[in-house]
């Protein structure tokens, strides 16, 4: 997934858009004055001045359509070793470099990947959590290397960059280079400024967002199907509230087209998991969508049978 809109991701859509502006702004100020995204942010969430819900809103409309940062998000397949990467990513300190991880327990956190405090912070990388990269060169020589050095970052968390890959050693060897340049001064001058401006004075139209892959891990002995009716009675709920809105399963990898083929005597079992992601206009109440699908998926599944032929569960 590259370059999609993610500001979505995580409740906070609703933020309201005159703070967040406000919020935008402040934030954008200290940028100028050298700060670092990810210094900043993290010290304005441990203040409570915002939550950590509304970073992937801040991050679209600043980072990515205020400032024009290049960005690139995806899953992780496997942990990736935060310290080589720390290691590696060292050398390109001529980008200015945001990391957003997408944590089930803690939300989103934001790295700064030249603090190594901020990667230690993690208590663990999991799989197929979402991070998304957003990158901004600091001088107008390296201008055509963003997507680049996207790559090159994205190759990291996959542990696929050999230390001979072409595209790192061009890349680092070219940081090398001008090592010795001041960063631009105007490179945070807003590229989209009246769009914003705009943003604030017209009704906000529907976007379509995604969010991240939620876990939901199977309780029940095996799961049967009981288990798959009461997922499709709840999915069926879901989507008729949210008539925008279309909810994606996911098991062992890969995306599950029909929920039946989950009901194959002993293919699911206690404690394998499931994942499942919202993409629509109006992304709410997935907190109760998972607490549902985790019944579904227990042996309270028959509260979720019960209904009469033809009519749908009014559970949101």
């Amino acid at each position: 997934m590259s370059n999609n809109d993610i500001s979505g991701n995580l409740p906070g859509w609703d933020i309201d858009i005159t703070r967040m502006y406000s919020v935008s702004h402040s934030i954008l100020g200290e940028m100028k004055k050298g700060s670092h995204f990810a210094d900043y942010v993290n010290q304005i969430v441990k203040s409570e001045i915002i939550s950590r819900e509304t970073i992937p809103v801040i991050a679209s409309q600043l980072l990515y359509k205020k400032l024009d940062f290049k960005y690139l998000s995806f899953n992780l397949e496997t942990i990736p070793d935060w310290k080589l990467i720390y290691q590696k990513i060292s050398k390109f300190g001529l980008f200015d470099i945001v990391i957003n991880y997408h944590d089930q327990r803690h939300g989103c956190i934001l790295i700064n990947p030249f603090q190594k405090e901020h990667w230690e912070a993690i208590e663990a990388f999991e799989a197929n959590e979402l991070v998304v990269i957003a990158v901004k060169t600091k001088i107008k020589a390296l201008a055509d290397f963003e997507n680049s050095m996207l790559n090159i970052i994205k190759k990291m968390f996959f542990d696929e960059l050999d230390i001979d890959d072409a595209d790192y050693q061009k890349l680092s060897g070219l940081c090398s280079q001008h090592s010795n340049e001041k960063p631009d001064e105007d490179r945070f001058a807003p590229a989209n400024e009246i769009a914003v401006v705009e943003t604030i004075e017209k009704p906000v139209q529907k976007i379509i967002h995604s969010t991240i892959k939620y876990k939901v891990q199977v309780t029940n002995e095996l799961f049967h199907n009981g288990n798959v009716e009461a997922w499709k009675n709840i999915l069926e709920s879901y989507q008729k509230k949210y008539t925008g809105n279309r909810v994606t399963i996911f098991y062992d990898g890969e995306m599950v087209n029909n929920i039946n083929s989950l009901f194959k005597w002993g293919k699911v079992k206690v404690g394998n998991i499931i994942y499942f992601s919202v993409k629509g206009d109006n992304i709410k109440e997935i907190a109760r969508l998972k607490q549902y699908l985790s019944q579904g998926a227990s042996p309270l599944f028959k509260h979720f049978i019960k209904k009469n032929p033809g009519a749908v569960l009014r559970l949101f």
